[in-house]
């Protein structure tokens, strides 16, 4: 008998599930925090967690998303967020990439995406 890891998640799921709710809560972990901020499309003259949070809400609400078994790619014309799902619920923003330096094979895969319109997006800067 094979035992199941309680603490899987399909983000694909996950991602059909909080789409049908139109509430997405995301939390922004400290890597990518950094990565935005080396990243950031324009300098601002105050740079703070509610600056950083308003980017990436901008990015969740306005972004193309395709999902796979463990990542959720989120895309604009300027970033792209590489996050996951917690058994929770929250999307975990792992990292922050330029569009500009994606692989031609992620290029492709990111090709097949799908655009949603969130009713409530919260987001935390950890």
């Amino acid at each position: 008998m094979s035992e199941e890891c309680s603490d899987y998640v399909d983000c694909r799921v996950f991602l059909e599930r909080m789409a049908e709710q139109g509430i997405l809560k995301a939390v922004v972990t400290k890597h990518a925090a950094r990565r935005l901020v080396e990243r950031r499309a324009k300098d601002y003259k105050k740079l703070d967690r509610k600056v950083l949070a308003n980017i990436v809400e901008n990015v969740l609400k306005t972004g193309k998303y395709r999902a796979f078994t463990e990542d959720v790619l989120i895309w604009t014309k300027k970033y792209v967020l590489v996050s996951s799902f917690e058994p929770s619920g929250t999307l975990v923003v792992k990292t922050v990439i330029g569009k500009d330096f994606l692989e031609e094979k992620i290029r492709k895969l990111i090709s097949k995406r799908r655009e949603i319109r969130w009713d409530v997006v919260v987001v935390e800067v950890r």
